[in-house]
Formats: structure tokens, C-alpha cells, sequence
């Protein structure tokens, strides 16, 4: 599902408790970066005094706060994917920068937890994308070897992280 708009809106909602917004190009740098290292950037370039591992809670809370009033669509041909997938036995893993509850509510909201068997989450490593530790704890996980697993990506940090992790990639472009 396309969240970046949903964290965008979230992003700001918290600077401006500071006087302050980031603007779509700006923010342009900040997507496919985790929730912790991306309020780390924003603390540091607008010198906001809380931790960033406050602020990258409190953007969570946000973003699924948004989720769970507006809701989200999946990505055209996801839930077909995942059928699929599914039906020809092949084991499913989110390996993903943002925190736990958000994915929870983006899964919940999709109803399509049941597909996936391995989660990792921001909080389950110490680096996020582009480093391949997200992919290589989920394919661990997984009881499989990284050469075996096939990621989709749909930002150029994951797909560096999954090419480190030597995982095949398949990078998908998202609408603009």
C-alpha cells in the first residue's frame, strides 16, 4: 500500500507543533528511510529538543491514527499477488522500516495479515534501508537463505538493501 502520502501528513502535523513543515520535494529525501533514522534527519535539521525515538513514536501514532479514520488501498494487484503467492506455497515476510503498529494497522485495515508468516519491523533492527539488516533478519526468520528469497521494493533504499542482502529485487515504480 502506498503509505508515503499518509506519513507526509503525519511528518507535518508533528513539525508544525514546532513552527515548523517540510515540503514534498524535502520530503522526497526522507522516503523508503526508517521511521527512527528519518525523525532523526528532521530533529537534527530543524533542532527539535525531544529524542528522536519520541517523535518516530509519535509519527506512528499518527499515521495509524490516520489509517484507521480514512483507511488505505492496496496497491493495484496486491491482493491477487498474494493469492497467488500463497496458493503455490511460497512463504510471505513484510520486511519494513516502519513501526510494528503501523504495519499492524496497514494489515488489519487490508485484511491480509494472514499471508504473511515473518514480520520485521523498524524496532526489530538496529539500521534501516538502504542496510540489507531488515532482509536479512526476515529471511533468517524465514529459515531460508537470503540468495533464495525474492524481495519486492517500492523505493530505491530497499532495493540497495535487498541487492546487499543478495536477494533477487523486483522494484516496483510507483504512480506519481
Amino acid at each position: 500500500a502506498d503509505t508515503e502520502p499518509i506519513h507526509f501528513r503525519a511528518d507535518n502535523a508533528i513539525l508544525a507543533t514546532y513552527g515548523f513543515s517540510i515540503s514534498a520535494d524535502a520530503n522526497d529525501s526522507l522516503v523508503g528511510v526508517s521511521t527512527r533514522k528519518s525523525w532523526e534527519i528532521l530533529r537534527g535539521m530543524f533542532k527539535i529538543p525531544e529524542a528522536a525515538e519520541w517523535l518516530a513514536e509519535e509519527k506512528a501514532s499518527m499515521t495509524v491514527s490516520i489509517i484507521e479514520k480514512e483507511g488505505i488501498l492496496p496497491n493495484d494487484g496486491l491482493l491477487p499477488l498474494l493469492e497467488r503467492l500463497q496458493s503455490k506455497g511460497y512463504r510471505l515476510a513484510i520486511a519494513s522500516g516502519q513501526y510494528r503498529k503501523v504495519i499492524d494497522a496497514v494489515l488489519a485495515r487490508l485484511k491480509i495479515r494472514s499471508y504473511f508468516s515473518v514480520i520485521v519491523s523498524d524496532e526489530d533492527t538496529a539500521n534501516g534501508k538502504p542496510n540489507p539488516e531488515v532482509f536479512l533478519t526476515a529471511a533468517k526468520r524465514l529459515g531460508v537463505n537470503p540468495e533464495e528469497c525474492v524481495v519486492i521494493e517500492d523505493y530505491e533504499s530497499g532495493v540497495m538493501a535487498a541487492k546487499a542482502a543478495g536477494m533477487k529485487c523486483v522494484a516496483l515504480r510507483m504512480p506519481s
